[in-house]
């Protein structure tokens, strides 16, 4: 009688455990809190929970992450026990700023910007789901008014912070900013540039900039295998410069070695503004163009040779790591502007940095989201600022 109420004991906490397992609650919460060291009893559960529970993959993740030493392969085992299971999204989040002191037309570029790199990375792989904001035009009389800013620093945060909780491992994060920057030290008491996300006028701290110590801090939480950062801004190369700084490429330096990419790519380097050019009748910022036209699929198959492009006729309709690198710091810094104006000549120098395998596929040409996707409700769609339709 006695092993008999045991077993029934047993059964009934199997049970109940595993109810529990099945939300993102308390459990997860208190684990991942708790920093618990991994054994025999409790590796397959968590393995398992970072491939099979969508709307818990974040927790478990930081689970593994937080064991030690042993969480890279313990990591991959994961991958490699749910690969059949959970196939991984692809996100991009692309944001556009400007000021209202800029004139109108250059505030219409800004949210054209995004709209382009928008429009091209989905004709290419259309299940791509897609988080596109841009600043709405406003005049500074707008702002006397009090009109609101639609983008913020405050924004970028929570979109950022959005996919840190909503990125599986198995995802794919492409996150594309068009906006204005600050030098480094272009505040006495402290050392750092960054993108401007907030309106000057309004007197924010650090005149309205992200600084690249924070936005760097939002870009290492994403938990996807692939992440990729293009950043379009004046002196955006000091970002490159930060995340190679000793203390911070510590933390990601072997993400290639985890079978992991960090991709990281600024429209200049860190001192110097980034100018527009004229291409096809338009004025657009060669970083942009760039962007635009590999996402458009003109990096498929794209090689260079001592650093001269290769003509190839070897186009299998996905984009790799190596194909989007090349193509964009190439084409940014070679595009001819078509005008003779000083101010549109292309002085271009892009930069980039991270830790990834050039073989890696980020996009395939026509890839549409299967009925399993369509029918999970933890899919995020398109989402835009406000209801407001980029135009």
């Amino acid at each position: 009688m006695q092993k008999k109420v045991t077993k029934i004991l047993a059964i009934a906490t199997a049970i109940i455990f595993s109810g529990c397992c099945l939300k993102a609650g308390a459990l997860d919460e208190t684990i991942v809190h708790e920093k618990p060291s991994l054994n025999e009893n409790n590796k397959h559960y968590w393995m398992t929970r970072a491939v099979t529970a969508p709307h818990v993959q974040h927790n478990a993740f930081d689970v593994l992450t937080k064991l030690g030493s042993e969480n890279g392969a313990f990591y991959h085992t994961a991958l490699d026990l749910g690969a059949k299971k959970a196939e991984g999204k692809t996100r991009l989040l692309a944001l556009g700023k400007a000021t209202a002191v800029d004139p109108f037309k250059q505030q219409e570029r800004s949210r054209a910007a995004v709209n382009k790199v928008v429009n091209a990375a989905k004709a290419f792989q259309p299940d791509m789901v897609v988080d596109k904001i841009a600043e709405n035009v406003l005049s500074k009389e707008d702002v006397r008014r009090g009109v609101p800013e639609h983008v913020t620093s405050d924004l970028l945060r929570e979109r950022l912070k959005n996919l840190s909780r909503n990125a599986s491992p198995q995802d794919t994060v492409i996150i594309y900013t068009h906006s204005h920057g600050r030098k480094a030290g272009f505040e006495a008491s402290q050392p750092l540039g960054g993108i401007v996300m907030d309106l000057p006028v309004r007197k924010p701290e650090h005149r309205g900039t992200l600084l690249w110590d924070e936005y760097v801090e939002l870009i290492l939480e994403i938990p996807a295998k692939n992440v990729v950062v293009l950043t379009m801004s004046c002196f955006s190369g000091g970002l490159v410069e930060y995340m190679n700084t000793s203390k911070v490429r510590t933390r990601w330096h072997d993400r290639q070695k985890q079978g992991r990419n960090l991709i990281v790519m600024t429209s200049q380097n860190k001192e110097s503004p980034s100018k527009p050019i004229v291409k096809d009748g338009e004025i657009i910022n060669p970083f942009t163009y760039a962007v635009v036209k590999a996402f458009e699929g003109e990096a498929d198959g794209f090689k260079l040779e001592h650093g001269q492009y290769t003509k190839s006729d070897h186009k299998d309709d996905h984009l790799t790591v190596g194909e989007i690198v090349d193509y964009i710091l190439y084409t940014t810094e070679n595009v001819h502007s078509e005008s003779a104006i000083p101010q549109h000549k292309n002085t271009a120098r892009p930069q980039v940095t991270g830790s990834f395998n050039r073989k890696e596929v980020l996009l395939t040409k026509g890839k549409v989201t299967s009925k399993r996707d369509e029918n999970n409700n933890s899919a995020q769609p398109d989402t835009e600022i406000n209801g407001d339709k980029l135009r």
